[in-house]
């Protein structure tokens, strides 16, 4: 490692330990290093995202109309209280959903073992499969509240959930429960935290000075080329008074 009386073109010197720690590094002399503190977050926000999720499903009110009546995944709660199940493409969006979750959960928990995993002993494969598995657990459950949607829209009106008919007919207007925004928070808690997993890799200290190159990597799950840099040595006044030469510096198993 070149000493701190070797400098750069800008007159920096080439010693890494005089580097300030900042945003994404720790300034460590040691250089490129994972950062262990957005590990710790990427699995808090997993935690949370998974008890928002849970909560979503034990609450089961994914709509609710203006009339006091509300739906879940596989029950409609009418105004007086009683439950009607759901059939027909109403039954399937609350199955399409509780599919989407279930995928979720357990990507959730894969990827949470694997970044435990990575803070034991860290690995750029496994970083980059985390934050992929936080990306696709986000697009589950976004694709499990559209799914609800679409195949809910025309069913809620159906006939055959009326309590009442004719003049005492209860016309409902429906819209999205706190079940429906807690798995739209867990969605957006899941992209946080493949942000995070990206933070924790040593590519995220190009967001300071390279912000293009380290989006391509943070989209592309990509690494950087390392690449040695010749730095002048000093050479003996025996072989010529104040000149320099270039050396690179070797591996320790080749021989000098």
């Amino acid at each position: 490692m070149p000493g701190d009386f070797f400098y750069n073109p800008d007159h920096r010197p080439k010693s890494p330990i005089a580097e300030q720690p900042s945003v994404f590094t720790s300034g460590s002399p040691l250089g490129d290093q994972p950062s262990v503190k957005a590990m710790a977050v990427y699995l808090f926000l997993s935690f949370i995202q998974t008890l928002t999720l849970l909560s979503a499903l034990i609450s089961d009110t994914f709509l609710t109309s203006n009339s006091g009546a509300e739906a879940g995944l596989t029950t409609l709660y009418n105004e007086n209280g009683e439950t009607v199940p759901l059939e027909g493409d109403w039954q399937l969006a609350g199955d399409s959903f509780l599919v989407s979750s279930v995928l979720a959960a357990i990507m959730t928990v894969a990827s949470v073992v694997i970044m435990c995993c990575t803070m034991a002993e860290y690995n750029q494969r496994f970083v980059q499969a985390s934050s992929i598995l936080a990306i696709l657990t986000a697009l589950c459950l976004v694709g499990g509240c559209v799914a609800y949607e679409l195949f809910s829209k025309d069913a809620r009106y159906d006939p055959r959930y009326d309590t009442q008919s004719e003049a005492f007919k209860i016309e409902r207007n429906w819209q999205w429960g706190s079940s429906f925004f807690a798995a739209a928070i867990a969605a957006i808690m899941s992209i946080v935290a493949a942000i995070c997993a990206f933070a924790a890799t040593p590519e995220a200290a190009l967001c300071e000075t390279e912000p293009c190159e380290a989006l391509r990597h943070c989209l592309c799950c990509t690494a950087k080329n390392h690449q040695v840099e010749p730095f002048a040595l000093p050479v003996l006044p025996s072989q010529g008074q104040g000149a320099t030469r270039e050396r690179r510096p070797q591996s320790p198993g080749m021989q000098t």
